[in-house]
């Protein structure tokens, strides 16, 4: 994205330097590079420190230079060494894992640790989940003070639903790493707490902690979730179908517990997702309202108010929604682009978002890594980029079809630049974005206008439910809407598959092909022509790789077997019948169909021996019967599932096992035991819930 911008600004208006026009690029290009120089290399702090010593010496050694445009040629070069320097440092300093006071540096399992939680529990089928922060370990009868933080699982009972944001518990229940599935093309559960600050997790049973005296509840987080959560039960009120009620919730402040997971999926399918997400969309929605609203105080006199209205205003809507990474990153992008606009610096709204992005990193460097943070700038700065030229090309006179037509536009443009990351993280592309779009984007902006009139209307119950009716109507509607474009069979163009070199030569094509848009020139045309052939040569070299790959691969799935026997581009899939059904699993565990079209044969070859390329396979479970002989064939890989009554040992004396692998829906002791008989017997024993998944390439 940034390369895209870059090339843009430097190559229209060559005449005006770039770090001219946006100077804030000079420090967030150069620290974004220290982020990822530093997520790639691990540096030791102790080199970030001295480079940036050695900068800021030789940046005060520059001033006695007499020779003006090379000192101030040099210096620049120097604000940006020491930009990459804090980039690679602030990294360093945000992992909560080279925290002096980490938990984790010297925790030993059996050790009394005394938690708070960090958020209300959040209800599951059987358990409630909540954040907490480890905020001491007891030693010898004395509390050590530690940081870090870790989930926590509460087995449903009085005591545990009692709990609620601040309480404090004791426990010697044994925290655990959080671990990776370690399925080829899962998603990276564990980097993504890491980034977060979270590195591990337990089950709690009743006896399994004590109610600890006090609370670690902070006032403003404490009035935020008690707004929340009297939000929720107001918008409840309001509207009486679970279903609406649900998305009403996160609309507004970002609530998702209650929303329905086949709805979720219908937005995402259709691309209007970020409808749901609580993040830019909602906080342009509020800015828009505000810069109209106070439009009578443009004038000069009036401006710091307006200022201080319309900028109060954001922020109090953003801690109503619950003050959440997504919308916090739009309040600092979109207070940005107010000081822009009130002060009537229009031409430096690009210099302002530049600013908001580098705030934002440096208060948290890994939102670099966040879906939402890259969605959210890519999308803005395509409007920015791409709107009014795609508008001149779509205007109509007639103002309502104008209206669609900005809207179409405005879709169009924030496509542009989001396309190669939602490629890239959700590998899918809804092909009808543009027509959900113009009706879901308008009726959710109203939708949100009236939960917030619900909100207001609170005093007066009768007049609240009235206009919940309304809003539940618009709701019913939008949802119908969305449901039934997903049906279409063409909806969706799914199984797509880019890595970061496609990402970077598909940013480069779209600034080249715009440049050769403003002026052709032969040369643009050129470097269109080669991005596209270097996107063309990585894609074929995958689809080749793709053609010739035969291999089986064991999921770690919990509670299920998975397996995928895999040929080319397509796999049989042998195992539960309810995997393949689950678009959760199939999106998140499963290898991603872009590189197998998979078929199940679930049941054809349950506890059943086949051959597969020079492989003989046995699936064992417990319907598996075995018979001893005088001749014992080869079983060059037995997978393992669930509880089966035989034991390797008696498997052993019928069959020549070569390998033994056990999937995700064995019992903990059950597997414990065959690997102790495998250990006896020399036989090789790999256990996919410790290991990862399994994959054999023939």
């Amino acid at each position: 994205m940034l390369i895209a911008y870059f090339l843009y600004l430097t190559l229209v208006t060559p005449s005006v330097p770039i770090w001219k026009r946006v100077p804030v690029l000079r420090l967030l290009i150069p620290y974004t590079g220290g982020l990822l120089l530093q997520d790639i290399f691990t540096l030791p702090p102790a080199a970030s420190v001295a480079g940036i010593l050695i900068a800021m010496v030789a940046l005060t050694a520059t001033v006695a230079d007499r020779s003006r445009l090379r000192a101030a040629r040099l210096r620049g070069a120097l604000v940006s060494a020491l930009a990459l320097g804090f980039g690679a440092l602030s990294y360093t300093v945000h992992d909560t894992r080279n925290d002096a006071s980490w938990f984790g540096r010297d925790y030993q399992p059996g050790e009394t640790l005394l938690l708070s939680l960090d958020e209300p529990p959040i209800e599951k089928p059987a358990t409630y989940k909540a954040i907490a922060r480890v905020t001491g370990i007891y030693r010898a009868g004395i509390l050590r003070r530690t940081t870090g933080k870790v989930i926590l699982y509460f087995r449903k009972s009085a005591r545990s639903s009692a709990l609620h944001y601040g309480s404090q518990v004791a426990t010697r229940q044994t925290l655990r790493p959080v671990a990776n599935s370690g399925n080829p093309g899962g998603f990276d559960y564990r980097r993504y707490l890491q980034f977060q600050g979270i590195t591990h997790q337990a089950f709690l049973a009743d006896a399994g902690f004590a109610n600890a005296p006090g609370s670690g509840a902070r006032p403003v987080a404490r009035l935020v979730f008690q707004t929340r959560a009297a939000i929720a039960r107001l918008l409840r009120r309001s509207i009486s179908n679970p279903r609406e009620s649900g998305l009403a919730e996160a609309l507004l402040i970002g609530y998702k517990d209650d929303l329905d997971k086949s709805l979720v999926r219908s937005y995402t399918n259709t691309g209007v997702v970020h409808i749901i997400a609580i993040s830019g969309l909602h906080l342009a929605l509020v800015y828009g309202l505000l810069m109209a609203l106070t439009r009578p105080a443009r004038g000069r006199r009036w401006r710091w108010w307006r200022l201080a209205l319309v900028v109060g205003s954001l922020w109090t809507f953003t801690l109503l929604a619950g003050a959440q990474p997504s919308v916090l990153r739009a309040a600092v992008m979109f207070t940005a682009l107010a000081f822009a606009n009130v002060l009537d610096r229009h031409h430096a709204v690009g210099n302002a978002l530049a600013l908001s992005a580098f705030l934002l990193l440096a208060w948290n460097p890994f939102w670099l890594w966040d879906a939402g943070f890259q969605l959210s700038y890519a999308a803005v700065l395509g409007i920015l980029l791409f709107y009014k030229p795609l508008h001149r090309l779509l205007f109509l006179d007639n103002r309502l079809l104008d209206g669609v037509a900005q809207l179409i536009a405005a879709s169009m443009a924030a496509q542009v630049l989001t396309l190669p990351i939602s490629l890239y993280q959700f590998h899918q592309f809804p092909l009808l974005f543009l027509l959900a779009n113009i009706v879901a984007v308008p009726l959710s902006g109203l939708i949100v206008y009236g939960e917030i009139l619900i909100c207001l209307l609170a005093p007066l119950p009768w007049l609240a439910r009235a206009a919940g009716s309304v809003v539940e109507a618009m709701l019913r509607l939008m949802n119908g809407f969305v449901g039934r474009l997903d049906r279409v069979s063409f909806a969706l163009w799914d199984g797509l598959s880019v890595n970061v070199a496609q990402v970077v030569l598909m940013y480069g094509l779209i600034a080249v092909a715009c440049l050769w848009l403003q002026r052709p020139r032969r040369w643009l045309a050129y470097g269109a022509i080669g991005c596209a052939a270097g996107f063309l040569a990585i894609r074929s070299a995958a689809f080749i790789k793709a053609d010739r790959q035969q291999a089986i691969i064991v999921y770690n799935l919990p509670k299920h077997r998975a397996i995928d026997l895999v040929q080319g581009r397509r796999a049989l899939f042998a195992g539960d019948a309810a995997v393949l059904s689950d678009e959760a699993i199939n999106a998140n565990s499963l290898r991603p169909a872009r590189t197998a079209n998979r078929t199940s044969v679930a049941g054809t070859v349950t506890g059943s021996s086949f051959r597969f390329g020079r492989l003989t396979v046995l699936l064992v479970d417990a319907s598996t019967r075995l018979r001893a002989g005088t001749d014992r064939p080869v079983a060059d890989l037995l997978i393992v599932s669930r509880n089966p009554r035989i034991s390797l040992r008696d498997a052993a004396t019928c069959l020549r096992v070569t390998q033994v692998v056990l999937d995700g829906s064995m019992p903990p002791s059950t597997a414990r035991r065959w690997q102790r008989d495998a250990a006896t017997l020399g036989i090789a024993c790999y256990n996919v819930v410790e290991n990862g998944a399994f994959t054999a390439v023939l």
